[in-house]
């Protein structure tokens, strides 16, 4: 899903950043995402739920929360209020996503079963999906930080955190894990928690050529790499 959050006028251009707080402690480098699989043999069997796939840790942050933020040109030389931050449009980007990943899951399995079903042609049709992963991504145009900070620097009366205790940071990806509402908790998964959360890969738009080269490889099922 492409989204382009930047704004221009005739005397006012907005910077758009997009801000992520990265999940406390170690990240193990996996990755939980959908998948369609069909088993092949005697009577098709079409599977489909969840799996783990294992990124390089390198290949990006992951986060679990996130801020848009907004400022212009013409308030920063002023010294005036620089930014107005936001969730809304991440968010709301990410809703997106994970009701088209329910809705694409739901559609191909469909598919899947009835290909599958028809004993009518001879020989019979391949599988839809031999082994299918479905990667949620948005791509953006808005910049992608990393905000770091020690949790003992935040303000417990304002919660707010010293501008000089924290350190951002600009990235090509990150992996973000974003909460579903209640009618998306349709996936079953071993550990509950991700099977309320959806994994969602986000690129800023400069970089997503070097993603499908580099790093797509890694959400391939190993049987199917080239």
């Amino acid at each position: 899903m492409p989204n382009s959050p930047c704004f221009t006028g005739k005397t006012v251009a907005w910077v758009v950043d997009w801000v992520f707080f990265p999940k406390p402690g170690e990240w193990d480098g996996r990755v939980i995402l959908p998948y369609i699989q069909t088993d092949s043999g005697q009577g098709r069997t079409i599977r489909d739920g969840l799996r783990q796939v294992d990124l390089r840790k390198s290949a990006m942050r992951f986060v679990t929360d996130a801020r848009e933020t907004r400022g212009h040109y013409q308030s920063h030389k002023k010294q005036q209020d620089k930014t107005k931050t936001s969730n809304a449009a991440i968010t709301d980007a990410a809703m997106q996503i994970a009701l088209a990943t329910q809705s694409v899951h739901a559609e191909e399995r469909k598919w899947a079963q009835d290909r599958s079903s028809d004993q009518s042609r001879t020989p019979p049709l391949p599988p839809l999906h031999p082994n299918t992963t479905i990667v949620p991504l948005i791509v953006t145009t808005a910049e992608l930080l990393i905000c770091d900070f020690n949790a003992t620097d935040v303000d417990g009366d304002t919660g707010e955190i010293p501008f000089g205790k924290s350190a951002l940071s600009p990235v090509p990806r990150v992996l973000y894990e974003f909460p579903l509402p209640h009618h998306l908790h349709t996936f079953h998964w071993n550990e509950t928690e991700m099977g309320i959360r959806r994994h969602i890969i986000i690129v800023h738009s400069s970089q997503f050529a070097d993603f499908l080269e580099n790093h797509t490889v890694d959400l391939v099922p190993p049987e199917r790499r080239w």
